[in-house]
């Protein structure tokens, strides 16, 4: 099948290992970087289009995104984390015979500075709408699209040991961040304690004292 990837394809971002897991699943790939013209850009021109969400920089993304799928005709067109993407480009690539999926591994409905208006307008004019935040389950059912819940998962070229160096050894590894909306997940530490887990990575326990708002009996040298 072939995609047409929209994303933040730099080495390390989340996108262009989800665009590489396509890849080795058998599909045929054409990757659109659409960060790559904020990066161009002074930082003064990126607050003021980013604020008023019209400008050069966001014309030329979509400007990018129809050209490439003029040139290359996927049979899907994948926006992974798009903010900037237009209602009229939706409608251009749906002239083009594609499909139109949405992505996002980040709460949309819940974070207003995850939304702008353009993707608000844009988002209806998506195919299928894929989210991995359960709680945000009827916003996205309120669209009236096809929709898929996707817990996020683990990938095996990115999510693999690259040191042996003894200082990371441990029984569990923890690499993550904390959410307002999500502060209840953050109560999985307590069950590990419970289990016998008794070293915690340095930073873990005052932060999590913070967020959750009481105390906790921490184990002596965790």
């Amino acid at each position: 099948m072939k995609i047409l990837y929209l994303g933040q394809l730099y080495p390390g971002q989340t996108a262009l290992m989800r665009m590489r897991a396509l890849q080795r699943l058998g599909h045929e790939l054409c990757g659109i970087n659409t960060s790559e013209p904020w990066s161009r850009a002074g930082w003064a021109t990126r607050q003021v289009q980013k604020r008023v969400r019209v400008g050069s920089i966001i014309s030329e993304i979509n400007s990018r995104i129809v050209a490439a799928a003029q040139a290359f005709r996927p049979e899907i067109v994948w926006a992974d984390k798009q903010e900037f993407f237009r209602a009229e480009t939706a409608a251009s690539l749906h002239r083009l015979g594609a499909l139109l999926v949405h992505f996002t591994p980040d709460p949309y409905f819940n974070l207003e500075w995850k939304r702008t208006s353009i993707m608000d307008e844009a988002i209806r004019e998506f195919d299928a709408l894929i989210y991995c935040k359960k709680y945000e389950t009827k916003n996205y059912e309120a669209l009236d699209k096809v929709t898929v819940y996707m817990p996020l998962g683990y990938c095996d070229e990115a999510h693999r040991p690259i040191s042996d160096d003894a200082q990371w050894a441990c029984d569990v590894g923890f690499l993550g961040g904390w959410e307002p909306s999500t502060v209840p997940g953050d109560h999985y530490f307590l069950r590990l304690f419970d289990l016998g887990f008794t070293e915690i990575v340095d930073g873990v326990r005052d932060a999590l004292c913070e967020r959750i708002g009481f105390e906790i009996s921490w184990p002596a040298d965790g």
